[in-house]
């Protein structure tokens, strides 16, 4: 029993780099540094190992996937909708339809949500790491 809750917990492993990114903003002694590797380490997470519904277009317009995905860029377990996200985002004909799919319910749109932050907030580190460092 102990077991299958920490393995539960485990899923979820990447919210504490993207709650350590954030609040590292709050305590300016953490440093930049510490708080672009946390966003490299939660984008990674959300790119790729977040758990959420896959979403994916089934055939004959019958809606979306309902099985378990990994990822925001991943799907599910069947073949075609492994990469549909990644080769959505590529073609910008059809990032209406990912924005969608990404904001469909509250499991996709949470891990989308902290996606876009620790983005925001990587970009800022990376550019107050190289840019701004004072000398």
């Amino acid at each position: 029993m102990a077991r299958n809750r920490r393995s539960a917990a485990w899923k979820y492993w990447g919210y504490l780099p993207f709650a350590g990114a954030l609040l590292g903003w709050l305590n300016p002694a953490i440093g930049t540094g510490v708080i672009l590797a946390l966003a490299a380490l939660s984008m990674f997470y959300f790119f790729f190992q977040v758990p959420r519904p896959c979403g994916a277009w089934n055939r004959g317009e019958r809606g979306r996937c309902r099985n378990n995905a990994y990822g925001l860029l991943r799907g599910c377990h069947l073949q075609e909708h492994k990469w549909q996200n990644m080769r959505m985002l590529v073609n910008y004909h059809r990032w209406r339809e990912l924005g969608a799919g990404l904001w469909a319910s509250w499991k996709s749109a949470l891990p989308a949500l902290a996606q876009f932050a620790t983005m925001v907030s990587g970009v800022s580190a990376a550019l107050m790491f190289f840019i701004a460092q004072p000398k």
